[in-house]
């Protein structure tokens, strides 16, 4: 199971962006049961694609979650809790990446992320 943050869906569904490329690699042979996308993925997402990409990728990216019938999970106390150390721990993480550290230990998920502080603090915990 892979939980996908952010910053691949974005790169995934932007063409143009630059890690376009990287991005289609992650989902090569990836079934949709193996994806994991959180409420506070899913959010975050609509917020930067109609923000900072454009407001039509926001439809889309719905409408792909829906099509590809890809479930959507949501936080529990436990995750929220163990975030929240991180929180305090991480001081260069937002509190939506310390969610996905504390949601992949909890739930012993792989994240795929081009946020290289994430990537950083997700190898030192051992979270590749």
């Amino acid at each position: 199971m892979i939980l996908i943050d952010t910053s691949v869906w974005v790169s995934f569904l932007s063409l143009a962006d630059s890690n376009h490329e990287k991005a289609e690699k992650i989902f090569e042979g990836l079934t949709t049961n193996e994806i994991i996308v959180f409420d506070y993925i899913y959010t975050e997402s609509m917020t930067v694609f109609r923000n900072k990409v454009a407001d039509d990728h926001c439809q889309y990216f719905r409408k792909l979650l829906n099509e590809l019938e890809i479930d959507l999970y949501f936080t529990d106390h436990v995750v929220i809790r163990l975030a929240t150390e991180y929180f305090f721990k991480f001081k260069k993480l937002s509190f939506t990446d310390c969610l996905i550290l504390a949601s992949a230990k909890v739930n012993d998920y792989e994240i795929a992320t081009f946020d290289i502080d994430l990537q950083k603090v997700a190898t030192l915990c051992e979270l590749h």
